[in-house]
């Protein structure tokens, strides 16, 4: 049985499709991020009456590092949830991102769920139902995220406007969805618990990236790049590719974003 806190974000809208998951509406786990909700979360989930295992996904998260809520959603209630459900028959999975991994003090975003991983590599808890799974930038879904640098780019196409970036130097590893999807029902036929980072293996530069995209669409006027503003606290090494990708197809991530991008801007 699956169960899903976050239904509405990109990941969240996927995994609820994909696992024919319950929604837990917000109106019930609004609160649980305050530590004494924890009877009230463990008697909610006794509540459902099921014998076969729970599995539990936490999509929720809060991106933006100006948001007073960011400790609250990113940290505490999956923390208050966990610890509620140590004793249940339940498999949690966490999400977060390969920043909080790589780059644990670059925001208070991945501050916060850099938070979490601490909490969930504390060895005294003996955590044997929980999956922490750390991702990549997403793409494939139906919609983008504006902010991010896929977002902007699209916006950029869109709209005709000139698009400024630094050197672009920097690696980014860009998965698609339904790879994602593949590799989390890969992990949950395992039996175990930790953290893992979510690699395939294949990190392409910003630089590359946003070339590539230009010239795809023919409008390599409207990239500039300042080569002088080179990102020295950034992502410059290739990580290991994570198993269940060895199971899945390979792509060209390149050629692969572009048509992505030509489906976005035909709607």
């Amino acid at each position: 049985m699956y169960l899903i806190i976050g239904s509405t974000g990109l990941l969240g809208q996927a995994l609820t499709k994909r696992f024919d998951c319950k929604i837990i509406p917000k109106s019930i786990y609004g609160e649980w991020y305050d530590k004494s909700k924890k009877s009230e979360i463990t008697q909610y989930f006794r509540s459902i009456g099921t014998n076969k295992t729970i599995i539990l996904f936490i999509a929720t998260g809060i991106t933006d590092s100006q948001n007073t809520n960011l400790k609250n959603i990113n940290y505490l209630l999956p923390k208050n949830i966990i610890l509620a459900l140590q004793e249940e028959n339940t498999q949690i999975v966490t999400f977060g991102s390969i920043l909080e991994y790589l780059m644990p003090e670059l925001n208070s975003y991945s501050k916060s769920k850099s938070m979490l991983s601490k909490f969930i590599q504390n060895q005294d808890l003996n955590l044997k139902n929980l999956f922490h799974i750390r991702l990549h930038t997403i793409y494939g879904a139906q919609r983008i995220h504006q902010h991010m640098f896929l977002g902007q780019i699209m916006n950029s196409l869109r709209s005709n406007s000139i698009f400024k970036m630094s050197s672009g130097n920097q690696l980014r590893e860009y998965h698609h969805i339904d790879d994602i999807l593949k590799c989390i029902e890969l992990i949950l036929k395992k039996n175990g618990a930790g953290i893992i980072n979510l690699n395939h293996g294949k990190p392409v530069r910003l630089i590359d990236l946003a070339q590539f995209l230009f010239r795809f669409f023919s409008k390599e006027h409207l990239l500039e790049v300042d080569k002088k503003n080179i990102i020295t606290n950034e992502i410059h090494q290739k990580l290991t590719k994570h198993y269940a990708y060895s199971k899945l197809p390979s792509r060209n991530y390149l050629y692969d974003i572009a048509n992505y991008f030509q489906d976005q801007l035909l709607n």
